[in-house]
């Protein structure tokens, strides 16, 4: 018999992954429509052709947690994670819990000590009940928050 706690990751990890499938359909279907190859995508773009494939494709992309994030970005992050909790009232063991996180994976996290890649970038979105790009830094102009 599973705990909720089990559940509840398993749903979180489900939830990431479809959400990773439709960011892949959304990436080839853009790209499609601006007539680009694979290979003019990730040139344009700077990213590798492997990665925009496995983006397309719905899976994880391995070289993407090989660059780790630096030291400023992952703070950055993690306060964003951490003002976003405050916001919804919600305590560091209420956030772990609805994202399928240990309570010290979620403190190291908002303390920018550790990067917490794409599926748990997701689940804490989800658990949050934000956008993802409500917790992600970016220095984009025009890039709005919400």
């Amino acid at each position: 018999m599973r705990t909720r706690t089990a559940k509840k990751r398993q749903i979180a990890a489900t939830t990431a992954r479809n959400r990773l499938i439709a960011l892949g359909l959304a990436v080839r279907e853009a790209r499609e429509e601006k007539g680009m190859s694979v290979a003019e995508l990730a040139e344009t773009s700077g990213v590798p052709q492997l990665s925009v494939e496995r983006i397309e494709a719905g899976e994880p992309d391995p070289d993407a947690s090989a660059e780790k994030a630096s030291k400023p970005e992952l703070t950055t992050l993690g306060s964003l994670i951490r003002q976003a909790r405050e916001q919804k009232g919600m305590s560091v063991a209420e956030l772990a819990e609805a994202a399928g996180f240990k309570r010290r994976r979620l403190v190291r996290i908002e303390a920018g000590e550790l990067d917490p890649r794409f599926d748990g970038l997701m689940a804490l979105a989800d658990a949050l009940g934000v956008s993802p790009a409500a917790i992600v830094p970016t220095n984009e102009p025009g890039m709005e928050r919400r």
